[in-house]
């Protein structure tokens, strides 16, 4: 408990919430990603969404960052596809020695639902797409456990995605980052 003291004052002190994100990646893209062009297709229920179109703002603003050209559908290499949101939640319980609610017990026992915020985001081949074939080049799955609401860690999650990117094929990785 004493070497956690540092880092929660330091939180405390600074206002900063760290967020804790793991990233699963796999992928067929070439070395160096730039001048790949490429066109984001929103999912009927997402279209007009204005959450969404906040999410896609940022992730189009990484791929920029990284070389990719937003294009046409009809000129575009690869179809940016992407969903987001929350689990239903798990039960936890978590438990403090010496510290007592129950009559009797030194065992103080308390129980929180725990969700799991989720981004997943797939690149596929745009001519493959167009002859009703779907070849993936890129997925990336990222996940995240805060005590937030989607909307608060999003931004940051997107961030965390983007850090290294596209990443080694096959990897898994965490990325804690502060909370915007």
């Amino acid at each position: 408990m004493i070497r956690l003291l540092p880092g929660i004052l330091l939180a405390v002190l600074t206002g900063c919430i760290r967020l804790h994100s793991d990233i699963v990646v796999v992928h067929r893209l070439p070395g160096p990603t730039t001048h790949i062009r490429y066109a984001s297709m929103p999912f009927p229920e997402r279209q007009g969404s204005l959450e969404y179109r906040s999410y896609e703002r940022l992730i189009k603003n990484e791929l920029s960052k990284h070389g990719f050209i937003e294009s046409t559908v009809n000129d575009a290499d690869l179809l940016l596809f992407f969903m987001y949101g929350s689990d239903t939640g798990k039960e936890a319980v978590y438990s403090n020695y010496g510290r007592s609610y129950v009559p009797g017990s030194d065992v103080e026992i308390r129980y929180r639902t725990k969700f799991t915020r989720f981004l997943t985001m797939e690149l596929l081949d745009r001519s493959s797409f167009a002859q009703g074939r779907i070849q993936k080049v890129y997925e990336a799955n990222v996940f995240s456990t805060p005590n937030s609401q989607v909307a608060k860690v999003m931004p940051t999650m997107i961030k965390a995605l983007f850090e290294e990117f596209p990443g080694q094929s096959g990897s898994t990785r965490r990325v804690v980052l502060p909370v915007e």
